[in-house]
């Protein structure tokens, strides 16, 4: 027996191998493309909720603190103990909500309608899984 030699493989058996092992790379790259496409995919729509959802407890917050609405030519304007806090506008399919304590704006999209029923604002979301209405009591309302 010869101790020296080194067993070997066959010219056929290292071309199946080096076929298997391509084959192999490929779909486990293919699976990898998949799961980055679908990660993108998932980051991409949770933001789009996210904002959504900011947006509205923002507004929210913004009406928890209100204790009076003026209603004026260019939408409503928000107060807390006569000082101004908001101006809410709505334009087309939009709402635009300017913050004067931090200087911000927010627009909220796919806003159906947006009314003041007495001392109660109701806001109405139209969204392709159907709509969504809030609504929030106020202190006071000063119409023109």
């Amino acid at each position: 027996m010869d101790t020296d030699s080194i067993p070997a493989w066959t010219l056929p058996e290292l071309l199946i191998v080096m076929i298997l092992s391509g084959l192999i790379f490929l779909a486990v790259l293919d699976a990898t493309n998949l799961v980055g496409r679908f990660s993108v995919y998932l980051t991409e729509r949770w933001r789009r909720t996210e904002g959504e959802l900011s947006a509205c407890c923002q507004l929210d917050e913004l009406i928890s603190r209100t204790d009076s609405i003026v209603v004026q030519d260019v939408g409503l304007q928000l107060y807390c103990r006569d000082t101004p806090l908001a101006v809410l506008q709505v334009s087309d399919d939009s709402l635009l909500c300017c913050d004067y304590r931090n200087r911000e704006d927010t627009l909220l999209r796919c806003v159906e309608k947006m009314t003041l029923h007495g001392d109660t604002l109701i806001l109405q979301f139209c969204h392709p899984r159907g709509k969504i209405r809030y609504r929030w009591n106020i202190h006071r309302t000063v119409w023109p």
